[in-house]
């Protein structure tokens, strides 16, 4: 499960570095802020990155028979669930803009999804290991 979680943390990446930024930048509408919408996207890069790492750890740590606390799968799944209404709000407001938008939009409401269910993988996992992991 932790490659899973791993493997979306990765896609959500990918598509706010390749996809999402580039478009945002490039946004006509009338009243479009990019200046300020860019570094907050940075921001929740920047966050996914430590998740990322936090991840890896674990799955290293797995791989090695060792102890694996509960507390840090479950506090990386509540922050990964609160990214993913960062998103969804990103996603509204860009649902307004130009029809240009509307695949960002998208991919936002995509990137949403999956960090929400990486986080619900992320909380539900500790019900699964045994009491001295």
């Amino acid at each position: 499960m932790l490659y899973i979680a791993t493997g979306l943390v990765i896609l959500v990446l990918l598509a706010v570095i390749i996809w999402v930024i580039p478009h945002v930048l490039n946004d006509t509408t009338f009243g479009a802020t990019p200046e300020i919408a860019v570094p907050a996207f940075w921001v929740l890069i920047a966050l996914h990155l430590v998740l990322l790492a936090v991840l890896i750890g674990k799955i290293l740590v797995s791989r090695r028979g060792g102890r694996m606390r509960k507390t840090g799968l479950i506090i990386p799944g509540i922050i990964l669930i609160l990214m993913s209404m960062f998103f969804i709000d990103a996603a509204g407001a860009y649902l307004e803009h130009q029809p240009d938008m509307f695949n960002v939009a998208i991919i936002l409401f995509i990137s949403a999804f999956f960090d929400l269910m990486t986080g619900i993988i992320m909380i539900m996992l500790p019900t699964r290991l045994p009491d001295g992991i």
